[in-house]
């Protein structure tokens, strides 16, 4: 084989291009490496949109959700919510500008933004786009998230609050994306939110009456009304918090007798002092008593959430309702009222007035202001229910029964079978009832001067029952009257024969028979009797025969003069 060497030139610009080529394909390969890794730049992707779920909770000891949905945190969660999600104009955030309007949005105060959930309003600020979520859902409070959210800022306005909220949420600015550091990105385009609602707890009304209650005995009837202090917010703070109890017509001489605070069962009490805590309002002729606590007490309540608080209240049982409807019954239902309020500082503000005054009608709800902005009245979620009636019945001569008896002196005792369909029977249980005198508690009453024994006033039945429902009352009770002292020359009944027992009703009612007595008996007299009339008589014609005797003889006289 013949070779053929290269000139020096020749390798030179052999080396030189093998050289070029190798550059080239080293400058290609990373060409096609920097192709495939773009740089993590942590800038806003422009092409992307965002969605906004919300979790709707109780306010009260939650913890905290994470705003990528992933941890939802603990806490009550509440139904039926519903919000408007107002894109804020003017916030483009993929422009400095968009952000340097969002900076300012820090600085402004939303309370009454949302005032119209529809409409929001905001000095200097408008909106666009209006976009209404579902209503949370049972169980989770979770609303559907809403989607294709262009990359803005937005004021969230709660339009429907869930049943149970003292009102709606306060409003809140989202902005998608938002910043988020998980490690792999600095901004979140799926954000859940959970804003929390102040949750009212309705009152609960007590009532405690001794089984043998009767009118006019003082303070025989206890009635007490709680409601659990309700969580709020670090920045917010309690502007009012009252309990309130208009009592029906019946009540009178009413006490607030102790106010507590506690947790359910009476566990780690807290002490609660009158006019450093709360003060009385009691109006007697409108039968009305109610607490109002202080701007120290309600600074107390908040740090107590969660804990009950308890007015307790005495009253006397005067007079019974006449109405056909609730002849005898008297009906009680208490009420509570609370607002909050974020002042803008850390400081609790001063209280406000409850916007409550007492009803013109005793028993019914205190009357309250309709107007926008007006906390709301809540009833205690049961009604006391108590029935009295009275009982009227003649006492009588039983030989002249148009002859009525004053003074004739009874006690009443409570029947064996107290409910019994009809009060027939004599036989007593327990100690004879006590009613009201003008000198004092006695065990005795006494005929009045028309002969009628009145038995003003003895508890029938009592209950407690959830609002709305029927109380279910007893219809009567069966008593029974014992005759202790008859009228001046009369006889005294004995033994079961002393005993009447009646049926009292809702009201006072009056007995068709009347309870007779005999006249006393007394020694036969000397000129009554037999022996007496005959010796009458023969007396009688003596006289006669003696008088004519004498009209003879002087008229014999006469003649012969």
């Amino acid at each position: 084989m013949t070779r053929h060497p290269l000139s020096f030139r020749h390798r030179v610009i052999a080396g030189t291009s093998a050289l070029a080529l190798g550059l080239v394909s080293a400058l290609g390969a990373a060409a096609a490496a920097n192709a495939v890794q773009v740089p993590n730049t942590g800038l806003i992707d422009e092409s992307r949109t965002g969605t906004l779920t919300i979790v709707k909770r109780a306010a009260g000891a939650n913890t905290a959700g994470s705003i990528d949905g992933q941890d939802e945190g603990t806490g009550t969660p509440l139904a039926g919510a519903q919000f408007v999600i107002h894109k804020i104009d003017g916030t483009d955030l993929k422009t400095t500008a968009g952000w340097e309007k969002v900076d300012a949005l820090k600085r402004v105060n939303l309370m009454n933004a949302c005032a119209n959930a529809d409409a929001p309003t905001l000095n200097g600020y408008t909106f666009s786009d209006p976009k209404t979520t579902s209503q949370t859902a049972a169980g989770t409070g979770k609303t559907t998230p809403v989607s294709g959210l262009a990359l803005s800022a937005y004021l969230v306005c709660e339009k429907v609050k869930p049943a149970q909220a003292l009102k709606p949420a306060a409003p809140f600015i989202v902005t998608v994306p938002t910043p988020f550091d998980n490690g792999t990105t600095p901004w979140l385009y799926d954000i859940t939110v959970y804003p929390k609602n102040v949750v009212t707890n309705a009152p609960t009304k007590t009532q405690t009456i001794d089984a043998n209650a009767t009118l006019g005995i003082a303070d025989h009837v206890k009635f007490a009304i709680s409601a659990v202090v309700p969580a709020i917010d670090v920045k917010e703070h309690f502007s009012m918090f009252t309990l309130a109890d208009p009592l029906p017509g019946g009540f009178e001489d009413i006490k607030i007798t102790g106010v507590t605070l506690a947790e359910a069962g009476g566990g780690n009490p807290v002490t609660v002092t009158e006019t450093t805590h709360y003060t009385k309002n009691i109006v007697q002729d409108k039968h009305w008593a109610q607490i109002i606590f202080t701007r120290d007490g309600l600074n107390l309540l908040k740090q107590n959430a969660g804990k009950t608080v308890t007015m307790s209240l005495a009253a006397t049982v005067k007079t019974l309702p006449d109405g056909v409807a609730d002849r005898g019954v008297l009906k009680n239902t208490g009420y509570l009222m609370f607002d909050t309020v974020i002042p803008g500082g850390d400081e609790p503000p001063q209280p406000t007035t409850p916007p409550m005054t007492p009803p013109d009608n005793p028993g019914d709800a205190p009357k309250v202001p309709d107007t926008p902005g007006t906390p709301p009245l809540t009833p205690t979620n049961n009604d006391v229910y108590s029935k009295w009636g009275g009982f009227q019945i003649p006492k009588v001569n039983q030989g002249h029964p148009d002859q009525v008896l004053p003074g004739a002196e009874f006690q009443v005792f409570v029947a064996k079978d107290q409910y019994a369909a009809e009060c027939t029977s004599r036989e007593t249980t327990g100690e004879a009832l006590s009613f009201k005198s003008p000198t004092g508690t006695t065990q005795t009453l006494v005929t009045d001067a028309q002969g009628l024994l009145v038995v003003p006033g003895v508890l029938i039945d009592q209950k407690s029952v959830a609002s709305g429902q029927d109380a279910g009352l007893q219809s009567h009770r069966c008593l029974v009257l014992v005759e202790t002292k008859a009228p001046a020359g009369y006889v005294k009944p004995s033994g079961e024969n002393a005993k009447t027992p009646i049926k009292i009703t809702g009201g006072m009612s009056t007995s068709d028979t009347a309870i007779s007595n005999t006249q006393q008996g007394v020694p036969e007299l000397p000129i009554t009797g037999a022996s007496g009339q005959l010796l009458l008589t023969v007396g009688g014609v003596a006289l006669l025969l003696f008088a004519s005797g004498g009209y003879l003889v002087n008229r014999r006289r006469s003649a012969q003069k």
